[in-house]
């Protein structure tokens, strides 16, 4: 029998291979996940590049901008020093595998940096199951899956990616079948039908469907990679997209100074976003029938997206400098 509830604080898309402030941002994370005394912490991914970063799989002229300058970056063993932190939190703590995890490792090198037992995985915590799963594959033209290798991906075709591999998800359907009470799944990538999702969430969805509509219980997918903040509920499914703890990224043609040149010179790659001024991430509380989100809200550093021209088809949501508190219940 389960206890009364279950409280776990959530972030995403850290990036500290971007970010000059990552540690700071982490240590604000920690110090509200002990206050509010959480069972276990969860990151969704994007969290740190290695300080090693060869080979590169991925031809030159399809690397991206903020890859490119990682490769000749010289501050990224600061990542690995804020990841410690993370890691060596006494609270129980998880985490996702994001695509930019991948671009300098292959899984099972990134599994092993990021202390996870396997690139899709569950655990229980309060009485209470949680899955995690990994959307980091590509389909290539003759239908075969590949798991993404140290940035291979970034030259694959938008269709071509991301998916869920069919073996993950019998899986899946397998672990649904486990589950007494709600469902609670985390992942990088949205497992929704919007903007940057997995191409087989339609086959996703029909396991989460049949399960909510089954058992009656709450069914919720929480996913990063976006850096947007967004939720909506599609049959009696709810689908969460958990903005950046850090920044929205806008691109090369809305670059612009955020931190006064000498720092946007030692991490180039923070001009191509707009960060956001405190570090976002969400205190999550779930028990049977009910999951209750306390989220923060800041502002942005330098100009807005609106300020710069940034046009709001790039998106499916408002870029914002928030994570929406809300409650869910079946």
């Amino acid at each position: 029998m389960n206890p009364a509830s279950v409280t776990f604080g959530i972030f995403a898309d850290i990036h500290t291979e971007i970010m000059p402030d990552g540690k700071k941002r982490l240590a604000a994370f920690l110090d509200a996940c002990e206050k509010e005394q959480v069972d276990f912490i969860i990151q969704l991914g994007d969290f740190y590049y290695p300080s090693h970063r060869f080979p590169l799989k991925c031809p030159p002229e399809q690397t991206p901008v903020n890859v490119a300058y990682a490769l000749h970056a010289g501050n990224l063993s600061e990542g690995e020093e804020i990841f410690q932190l993370f890691r060596s939190c006494p609270i129980p703590h998880y985490s996702v595998l994001g695509n930019h995890d991948l671009d300098f490792w292959n899984k099972e090198e990134a599994i092993h940096a990021l202390d996870m037992p396997a690139p899709y995985y569950s655990f229980t915590a309060n009485g209470f199951h949680f899955i995690v799963l990994d959307g980091n594959w590509y389909r290539d033209s003759s239908g075969i899956f590949h798991p993404y290798d140290h940035g291979d991906y970034f030259a694959c075709k938008s269709n071509e990616l991301p998916w869920l591999d069919p073996q993950q998800l019998d899986w899946l359907e397998n672990e649904l079948n486990k589950i007494q009470g709600p469902v609670v799944i985390f992942s990088h990538q949205s497992l929704h039908d919007q903007l940057y999702a997995i191409h087989n969430h339609n086959l996703l969805h029909q396991l989460l469907r049949q399960k909510a509509q089954r058992d009656g219980n709450l069914v919720v997918s929480i996913n990063g990679h976006n850096h947007i903040d967004h939720i909506v509920q599609k049959d009696q499914v709810w689908y969460w997209n958990l903005n950046s703890m850090s920044n929205c990224w806008l691109g090369e043609d809305f670059a612009t100074e955020r931190y006064g040149a000498q720092t946007d010179n030692a991490y180039p790659n923070v001009r191509y976003t707009v960060p956001y001024q405190e570090p976002l991430f969400a205190i999550a509380v779930l028990n049977n029938n009910t999951l209750e989100i306390t989220g923060r809200e800041s502002c942005f550093i330098g100009p807005s997206p609106d300020e710069l021209g940034f046009p709001a088809n790039r998106t499916f949501a408002p870029v914002s400098a928030k994570v929406s508190s809300f409650t869910i219940s079946v």
